[in-house]
């Protein structure tokens, strides 16, 4: 069952793990999964993480998802600015089968102390 209304803040530039609990899941073994932020639903991916880059952006353990970012996927050099923004995971199961376990708002906020 997908959650909505899974609201985070977080600060531009600094690193994040955002860990989530699939419920109904006891392993997501073999799943591709991705997360992805944007300005809304309807518009293009501004960051997008998952299982299946190189450097992995999606960590599994067990039925626990969770996501990292860096620095760079937020501060100034990224080009996102602060506000309000749009988040949502998919899981495509090893059956081919895709779910959408959560969606929420990303409230990404400024910060005086910059590295």
């Amino acid at each position: 069952m997908g959650k909505v209304n899974q609201n985070i803040t977080i600060w531009k530039g600094n690193y994040v793990e955002l860990s989530a609990v699939i419920d109904d899941v006891s392993d997501l073994a073999g799943s591709v999964i991705t997360w992805a932020m944007s300005i809304d639903a309807s518009t293009a991916k501004l960051i997008t993480k998952s299982t299946e880059t190189t450097v992995p952006g999606v960590t599994i353990d067990d039925n626990i998802v969770t996501v990292i970012l860096n620095p760079s996927d937020t501060d100034d050099a990224s080009g996102i600015a602060a506000g309000d923004y749009y988040h949502e995971m998919r899981i495509v199961d090893p059956g081919g089968n895709p779910s959408t376990p959560l969606i929420g708002k990303v409230e990404l906020r400024n910060v005086i102390i910059k590295t």
